[in-house]
């Protein structure tokens, strides 16, 4: 059995349960590539995640109808360390563990996907942080989380790409989607700035009965490898947003999904050479079962 860890540039990445194996899968193509997990990544690792992605500067990723290289990063911490490990397509192997000491033996390292951003991966790391693995130098580093994030929001975040090429944050208190961006000021320093409050009860008009205790109204399921896209689970279904046009969509009433793994790939079909169609394969996979939704654009 195969659970789901990431999808971007036109590849879906799976694991096996005790993370031994990892498949790298074209749908498109249906072209499949087991990895195997060195020891040294799963000896005494107690929270792993991963990525799969193109490498910066090659071409043909995700746009052609053909195998193109990729990169597999797989990130996991072992007792007050945070460790990162690259697998390389062109070379087949896997290259140098690299390491940094956390602040605390506390934090955890988030299940749910990460974003790309520039030519580093980021994912959520404990109550305060995001942990950044930069794919050029080989580095690893914390970025700091706004304050106020976690004692408002709690687990209902996710780290995004915003505007294309921002650091982001994506939460929900309640109803309301906060869309957050980590810029420069005009001294180069970087800080935390809320771009948009989205009320969610009054846009996908929502019942306004209150939850039960515990419950949450409004969970992120998942975002668009671009950040333009947000799954949102609610008390009445599965929603697509897009929060540029403010539109949305729902796409399922199953109130059962927790992450949702959106894949999307241009290709020009094989043969094609008398007219420059252009087709957008668009799946959103998920952890309810081993269904998923899925449209074809032509």
């Amino acid at each position: 059995m195969w659970w789901f860890v990431d999808c971007r540039h036109g590849r879906a990445l799976l694991r096996s349960r005790d993370w031994v194996d990892l498949l790298v899968w074209d749908p498109i193509i249906g072209h499949l590539v087991l990895i195997t997990v060195p020891d040294q990544v799963r000896a005494g690792a107690s929270d792993c995640n991963a990525a799969v992605l193109c490498p910066s500067g090659t071409t043909g990723c995700g746009g052609a109808f053909r195998s193109s290289p990729f990169s597999v990063v797989v990130v996991f911490t072992r007792r007050h360390c945070a460790f990162a490990c690259v697998y390389s397509s062109l070379t087949r192997a896997w290259g140098e563990l690299v390491s940094m000491p956390t602040p605390s033996q506390e934090c955890e390292l988030a299940e749910e996907p990460g974003a790309f951003v520039g030519d580093a991966m980021y994912w959520l790391f404990g109550e305060s942080s995001i942990l950044e693995f930069r794919l050029g130098d080989q580095k690893l580093a914390l970025v700091e989380r706004p304050l106020e994030i976690f004692s408002i929001y709690r687990r209902n975040i996710r780290v995004l790409r915003f505007e294309g090429s921002v650091l982001g944050l994506a939460a929900v208190r309640n109803f309301s989607l906060h869309l957050w961006a980590r810029e420069a000021d005009h001294c180069g320093t970087a800080k935390w700035v809320l771009h948009r409050a989205i009320e969610l009860c009054t846009l996908l008009e929502l019942p306004l009965t209150q939850p039960r205790v515990g419950s949450i109204p409004v969970w992120i399921s998942g975002l668009g490898e671009d950040g333009d896209v947000v799954f949102l689970r609610t008390i009445v279904g599965m929603f697509v947003l897009w929060p540029e046009t403010m539109q949305f969509k729902m796409v399922t009433n199953n109130v059962l999904m927790k992450t949702v793994y959106p894949y999307a790939k241009f290709y020009f079909p094989k043969g094609n050479n008398n007219y420059p169609s252009l087709f957008l394969v668009n799946h959103t996979f998920s952890l309810s079962g081993n269904s998923y939704l899925g449209n074809v654009y032509f």
